[in-house]
Formats: structure tokens, C-alpha cells, sequence
């Protein structure tokens, strides 16, 4: 009997964090796991004492925000309610600057490019999706977006960084994070930010 009892509760356990995968395997499901972030560690003190490379443009962001939207209408999608400030996003797309060579490639929700002004296949991709997995998680309903503008030391051109996220509902997600084992992992993306990058804040009630 108690055999059954913990492989229904690993079975139960399992299915948590499937779902949780596949809510947010498309949009930075790599940004919370810190797998990018293997480099040298530099000590706090001096992390902390540097400014971050580049800095955060919300001027491109409302206006990638608007392009986003614009092609869900055209699309004739479900309109998604835009978080103007998510600190998760902007701080971890701080730290894949400061931290990581990694081709943006390589993380699902994120890429570059010198115009983002422009309609790239990356935006129009990310801004086409109808949901991921309906039956077995909450529905997305909300979406931010983060943009963060640095030099290339070679060409001297501005490069934007581009972070686009979805979310559940304000309401599920305070339920996932109040009374389910998220409670517990909520914060897990704290730990793999930059010490440089902790300063990017807009307002903590946002957060």
C-alpha cells in the first residue's frame, strides 16, 4: 500500500513539473534553469560595483509590444494583456548579456537584432503562437516583453536584445505561487542572476 501511495505521489509530482515545462518551454524555459550561466564567478563586491552592459530601452519595448499585438490582430489571435514590467525577465535577459556567449539561437522567446523596429522572423514567430498544450496547463493570457540595448565593441552599432514571455492569468499565477509546489520555486531565478544585473528594477510592487 505504501508503495502505491508514493508512486501515485511521484506520478502526481511528475505531472506537476511536466506541465510547468511545457507552459513555459517556449518562452525562457532556459532562463530559470541558470544552465547558461556556467562561466568564472566573479566576486559580488565588484559584480556589484559594475554597471551592466548596456541597459534596458522601454521605449523599443512599447514599441515591440505594439508590433506584437498588431500581428496577433492580423492573425485574428486571442489578444494577450501586456505586463509592462516583469523584473524576472529583464533581469535574467541582463544576465544572458553579462554572463553568456549563447547564441540566442539557442533560448526559446529570445533573439537580436540591430532593427527592432523591423518585423523579424523571430518577433512574428513569437507573436503567432495559439497557446501550448491546452489540456494539460492554465491558459496564457498575459505577455511582457524586455529589450535590452548594448554596442558591439567592434562595429560600434547598437544590438537589441529582445526577451518576449507568456503568462498565465494574475489569478492563476498567484495560485501557482501560493498554494501548489511552486510556492516553493517561485524564486529559484534569483539565484542565477547577475550581481550587476540586480539593480534593474523599475518598481518592486511590479515585480
Amino acid at each position: 500500500m505504501l508503495s502505491r501511495q508514493e508512486n501515485c505521489s511521484n506520478s502526481l509530482r511528475v505531472m506537476r513539473n511536466r506541465n510547468r515545462f511545457l507552459l513555459f518551454f517556449l518562452f525562457f524555459v532556459l532562463l530559470a534553469t541558470g544552465t547558461w550561466a556556467q562561466q568564472v564567478p566573479v566576486p559580488a563586491k565588484d559584480a556589484a560595483s559594475r554597471p551592466p552592459i548596456g541597459e534596458r530601452d522601454k521605449t523599443q519595448e512599447d514599441q515591440i509590444a505594439k508590433v506584437f499585438e498588431t500581428i496577433r490582430a492580423d492573425a485574428k489571435l486571442p489578444p494577450l494583456a501586456r505586463i509592462k514590467y516583469r523584473r524576472s525577465l529583464v533581469q535574467n535577459l541582463c544576465t544572458i548579456i553579462v554572463q553568456t556567449n549563447a547564441s540566442p539561437k539557442e533560448m526559446p522567446g529570445l533573439y537580436k537584432t540591430l532593427h527592432p523596429e523591423s518585423v523579424t522572423p523571430e518577433l512574428k514567430r513569437l507573436a503567432s503562437f495559439n497557446d501550448l498544450h491546452p489540456q494539460y496547463n492554465p491558459s496564457l493570457e498575459r505577455y511582457s516583453v524586455a529589450v535590452w540595448r548594448a554596442t558591439d565593441p567592434q562595429t560600434g552599432e547598437a544590438t537589441y536584445w529582445i526577451g518576449i514571455a507568456a503568462y498565465p492569468s494574475a489569478a492563476t499565477e498567484f495560485f501557482m505561487n501560493h498554494f501548489t509546489d511552486d510556492l516553493y520555486y517561485r524564486n529559484e531565478w534569483k539565484k542565477h542572476i547577475a550581481p550587476e544585473c540586480r539593480r534593474v528594477t523599475e518598481s518592486p510592487r511590479l515585480a
